[in-house]
């Protein structure tokens, strides 16, 4: 993943929250065509354009037409997070999800990521989906450091600088301009 970039080049302290981008999502996935039907050439254009910024920035990603409900994964990362292993837990997801094409919602998929980075996969296995850690790690109100639900997600994209998670909209903000 990039963030070590930011972190490395900018001193930046990342602070992780969980915001599910498709809840609905049930947990054995469904095709990207039925989640966005009548907007396939739009998830054509976004996954040509994602694969072509991956590719820029060295990461491995393959093409896919699935999707899953990655909230228990985001919601186990906080879990990973608190034992000290939120970074290692969310790059073996991010691989497990965009490399290996594996099903992320699934307890035993999360599990046998869990062990590979040193956590009680069994414990991981049973994880509960109450939604306390989605809860505790969503920033809300207002005020400094809080957003409204759900918060503004952005991606940089070298040369063309700040998208937010609509990928029609660019914002105007480089890295001169962020104040860290």
């Amino acid at each position: 993943m990039r963030t070590d970039r930011l972190q490395r080049e900018f001193s930046v302290q990342l602070r992780w929250t969980v915001s599910p981008l498709h809840p609905e999502t049930p947990e054995e996935g469904m095709e990207l065509a039925e989640l966005f039907a009548g907007r396939e050439e739009q998830v054509t254009a976004m996954q040509t354009r994602l694969l072509r910024i991956a590719d820029a920035e060295g990461l491995p990603m393959i093409d896919r037409n699935r999707t899953c409900n990655g909230g228990r994964a985001q919601e186990l990362g906080k879990w990973a997070e608190e034992k000290g292993q939120g970074d290692p837990f969310r790059q073996k997801v991010y691989r497990a999800f965009f490399v290996e094409r594996r099903n992320i919602a699934l307890p035993d998929v999360l599990a046998r990521v869990a062990d590979a980075v040193g956590l009680a996969g069994d414990e991981a296995r049973g994880f509960s989906r109450r939604g306390a850690l989605l809860r505790r790690s969503m920033p809300t109100g207002n005020g400094p450091g809080n957003w409204g639900s759900p918060p503004l997600r952005l991606t940089f994209v070298p040369e063309e600088g700040w998208w937010d998670s609509a990928p029609t909209r660019i914002l105007s903000v480089s890295w001169e301009k962020i104040e860290v």
